[in-house]
């Protein structure tokens, strides 16, 4: 079996800037990562994922395990998240919150949101906890072998 790891990012929204006043809402993202898939040996691998503000599409920066957000200092909670594969991948599926084959990207950049080349479309995370699962393929719509 495949070593999976989970990160976990969660984001609080208040109602003034730097954390002050009234805590507004949150919202968290647990995303499950490994380097192999049913133990292909390809080497195709998802090596990062991006969070993006979907509004300026510029990065916000990289989920890390325990890392974390502030919506208030992102300027939005219209976000997207974008896989990194390695070159050789022709597609990203991405599994959320249970629901194999949730979006498929078949064209780089591969973002859960969709996207037209770099500009990113909002994808809004359910509240509190998430699952989110990336995985490279060699063909389009998440066919040939995963890596």
């Amino acid at each position: 079996m495949p070593d999976l790891r989970t990160y976990s990012v969660a984001g609080k929204v208040y109602a003034s800037p730097n954390g002050a006043d009234t805590l507004l809402d949150t919202n968290s993202l647990s995303v499950n990562s490994t380097d192999q898939v049913g133990g292909d040996s390809s080497g195709r691998v998802v090596q990062g994922l991006m969070l993006v503000n979907a509004d300026t599409d510029q990065d916000i920066g990289e989920i890390i395990e325990g890392g974390g957000f502030n919506h208030k200092n992102n300027g939005t909670s219209n976000l997207d998240i974008r896989a990194e594969p390695s070159a050789d991948a022709e597609s990203v599926v991405f599994d959320y919150q249970g629901e194999a084959n949730y979006h498929t990207e078949n064209v780089p950049v591969y973002a859960i949101g969709g996207n037209s080349n770099c500009d990113y479309w909002p994808w809004i995370a359910n509240l509190g906890t998430n699952t989110l699962t990336a995985i490279a393929y060699a063909e389009d719509r998440g066919a040939a072998s995963a890596g």
